[in-house]
């Protein structure tokens, strides 16, 4: 979108990460800066607030990599990153101390790429806001597997995510660039890109901290503490040939709604669409759990392992999964009514 009036207000980001090394620009991160310059008045047009990647920062007393932060009013503040790497040193003495930023979405942190693998720089940010901001740089390895990429990662933070009651918005530049591991990460819900080379990832992040998937318990504890995250539906976006039916679609014989499981021995449990969210339900109507997605939902389709393909409004599509301690299950397995 070019201008705010041309943007439907339900389709207008809040917030924008992007990736580490996302600014080439060496020099002072401040609001002189010429990312500064050039996304002010993008925030401001949008009302959006931008965490900026990283550029490498030279002020003359400290050099690394560091994120500016910039809303509606212009320039927030800055992040410098706290762990070393090839750019930055662990110099944590003149960093700056976490990044905590006031915005109209609450307080935002940044963690850059391996400050938020450090355990201690991870509860010391999640105590103090609602959502992680986290521009990543995995490097490109052209024989390497996406799927072990995203996932050793995801597995960490899907599971800190929902100890500290923390939303995690982690952004990693598309291959050639890095390896793609972008993702949101919430205390109940994760979103995935199609794959590696999607350019942006788009999802709701609630800013409750105390919000859970309340659900059975579950069948089998890991041995792997990361592993026993609880209760998540994996979303992760899909093409949309992988319909059955595009042409009912494209007709209008839109399905609103699902009868996942109606025997009473597994438990009766149903999906339906309101809106920009999917309601699972008891026959009484009491809803069990909600998931926003990023458009309003048109139409849904019930698959063979035990997922759902959501199809948007605007043209998304999304496949949704239930897990249990990272292990498939079912949706009448977690909601269904006993």
């Amino acid at each position: 979108w070019t201008s705010r009036s041309g943007c439907p207000a339900e389709e207008r980001p809040r917030l924008v990460v992007l990736p580490e090394g996302a600014v080439l620009e060496r020099g002072t991160c401040d609001g002189g800066h010429p990312i500064v310059r050039e996304l002010a008045p993008i925030a401001a047009e949008f009302d959006v607030v931008i965490v900026a990647g990283t550029m490498v920062e030279d002020d003359g007393d400290w050099s690394g990599n560091t994120s500016a932060v910039i809303d509606a009013t212009g320039f927030l503040g800055r992040y410098r990153k706290r762990t070393e790497s090839a750019f930055s040193g662990a110099d944590r003495a003149r960093h700056g101390g976490p990044g905590i930023f006031d915005t109209r979405i609450g307080k935002v942190g940044v963690l850059i790429c391996l400050d938020i693998e450090d355990d201690a720089l991870l509860r010391e940010t999640a105590a103090q806001c609602a959502i992680i901001a986290n521009p990543a740089h995995i490097p490109y390895v052209p024989q390497g597997s996406w799927d072990i990429a995203v996932g050793s990662t995801q597995r960490r933070l899907e599971w800190w995510s929902s100890t500290l009651g923390v939303h995690i918005a982690r952004c990693d530049l598309p291959p050639p660039g890095g390896m793609g591991c972008s993702m949101l990460v919430a205390p109940c819900e994760t979103f995935l890109a199609q794959d590696a080379r999607a350019e942006l990832l788009c999802g709701p992040l609630p800013m409750n901290p105390s919000r859970r998937a309340h659900a059975w318990l579950a069948t089998r504890i890991r041995t792997e503490q990361l592993d026993n995250c609880g209760t998540r539906l994996l979303v992760r976006a899909s093409k949309l040939g992988t319909w059955g039916d595009l042409a009912a679609v494209a007709e209008g014989q839109l399905i609103a709604a699902i009868v996942l499981s109606s025997d009473r021995s597994s438990g009766a449990v149903s999906c339906r669409a309101e809106g920009s969210a999917l309601h699972w339900h008891w026959d009484s109507g009491d809803v069990v759990h909600s998931l926003l997605l990023p458009q309003p939902v048109a139409a849904m389709q019930a698959e063979a392992d035990s997922s759902l393909l959501i199809w948007g409004a605007a043209g998304g599509a999304w496949q949704v999964w239930p897990l249990q301690n990272r292990e498939r299950t079912t949706f009448a397995g977690l909601w269904g009514q006993r």
